[in-house]
């Protein structure tokens, strides 16, 4: 089902922004989003925030040249376990909900 951020029922909906904006909307595909809870706080994966958001075959390239040309964005993030599509568990960066806004608009319009 898509909607709205904005309707009735994505109001009343109380998973965090970044997750209704995976489950996706009227104008844009859902996407998958991991995450875990550590310690309180939900940290997300980045790589699978870029492949959703920017919608690239290779968020990892992508994900690389973003943190050298915005190393503070990098500095936000914590390397934790993912399980991956080969079903091995990789380390790779995480980042609470702002950090996600942050690359996002690091990206720019183009993207």
């Amino acid at each position: 089902m898509q909607r709205s951020l904005f309707d009735l029922n994505a109001q009343s909906d109380k998973r965090p922004l970044p997750e209704l904006i995976a489950s996706g909307g009227p104008d844009w595909d859902s996407f998958p989003l991991a995450f875990q809870d550590v310690d309180g706080h939900r940290f997300y994966a980045v790589q699978d925030w870029i492949r959703g958001i920017a919608q690239t075959d290779n968020p990892r390239r992508f994900w690389t040249d973003m943190k050298a040309h915005y190393p503070e964005l990098y500095e936000r993030c914590v390397q934790l376990k993912y399980l991956a599509s080969d079903g091995k568990r990789y380390k790779v960066d995480h980042v609470e909900a702002e950090g996600l806004y942050s690359i996002t608009q690091a990206m720019g319009a183009k993207t």
